[in-house]
């Protein structure tokens, strides 16, 4: 009979962890998202249930979570005073240039940066991490 071809239900292994479980370890990766050994410490501490890093990560997809790459951030920003000060002389230039008393001209440099490398970590699909850009030696060619 075609029967037998249908999953039944109550059929397969049963879930380790319920819900609230679920999106307490949600939780759990969120300070450390690229830790997941730590996140199955973490859950054998609180519930004493031992569980693999493949066991979390099944998880993780059940939550809507994806492991890719974060993005890279910017530093800082420049104090907002700073900031108008060189729009205003900007803008002063480009007036002076406007009525001829200047030849105003914009220089471009093509070089490259050592910064490191942007890793991978669990995060919420369509939510970035963001690490901060740090300063490093620019190679100018």
């Amino acid at each position: 009979s075609m029967m037998g071809l249908y999953n039944k239900p109550g059929r397969g292994c049963k879930s380790k962890f319920n819900t609230e479980q679920k999106e307490k370890i949600r939780e759990f990766v969120k300070p450390e998202p690229r830790q997941l050994k730590q996140v199955a410490q973490k859950v054998k501490e609180e519930w004493g249930i031992i569980s693999s890093k493949k066991t979390i990560q099944r998880i993780l997809k059940i939550l809507k979570m994806s492991w890719y790459r974060m993005r890279r951030g910017r530093g800082g920003e420049p104090p907002n005073h700073t900031y108008q000060e060189k729009k205003a002389q900007l803008e002063e230039f480009q007036r002076l240039d406007e009525l001829g008393e200047i030849d105003l001209y914009y220089l471009d440099e093509t070089g490259f940066c050592l910064i490191p490398s942007v890793p991978y970590a669990w995060q919420d699909i369509g939510e970035y991490l963001a690490i901060s850009s740090r300063r490093s030696q620019r190679l100018n060619v």
